[in-house]
């Protein structure tokens, strides 16, 4: 995980659900008010918010930005093994990873570190949940993803190409 200044987590004892407001606000910037042939892009759409709305916004990304739980867990999708699309939800052994990089983080050191595990644990979809975090909502951000074989490293990238493709279009950077 790259070296950050300033948050990267608040806390691991966050309830894992989306919270109740952002379905309808998410809503509410998906409706079709934004008509006409003028509009072709997502700059046109923002060129229409009023000053309210843009503020709204601002607010949301910086939510976003100080915290990677509200982040995840209201706007990161993934799919499980099954294929099927949920929201980001820590499991236990996710939980426990995350807990010791909010350790590491608090006591000012550097948070390296090597997962020895069993397969199938989420280990890598955290990992690359927080790599999508920091790459979507910092500027200067790079990441480079690196695998024991280029169909592994490819597997990975698609987690974090999936979060940034399913989140709202007012938050993509």
């Amino acid at each position: 995980i790259p070296v950050t200044r300033g948050p990267l987590i608040k806390s691991a004892k966050v309830k894992w659900e989306r919270d109740s407001a952002i379905s309808d606000l998410i809503d509410y910037f998906d409706e079709p008010r934004f008509p006409g042939p003028k509009i072709r892009s997502d700059a046109d759409r923002f060129a229409l918010f009023t000053l309210k709305e843009a503020r709204a916004i601002e607010e949301l990304a910086k939510k976003c930005r100080s915290d990677f739980g509200y982040a995840a867990r209201n706007f990161f999708w993934i799919k499980t093994k099954r294929r099927e699309e949920i929201l980001f939800k820590l499991l236990e052994s996710q939980e426990l990873i995350y807990e010791h990089l909010l350790k590491l983080k608090a006591k000012g050191l550097l948070m390296k570190i090597m997962v020895l595990k069993a397969r199938q644990l989420g280990s890598s979809t955290l990992i690359e949940g927080l790599i999508a975090w920091r790459t979507i909502f910092f500027q200067g951000v790079n990441a480079i993803v690196v695998s024991y074989d280029p169909e592994h490293a490819a597997y990975l990238f698609r987690i974090m190409q999936y979060i940034l493709d399913k989140l709202p279009w007012f938050l993509k950077p």
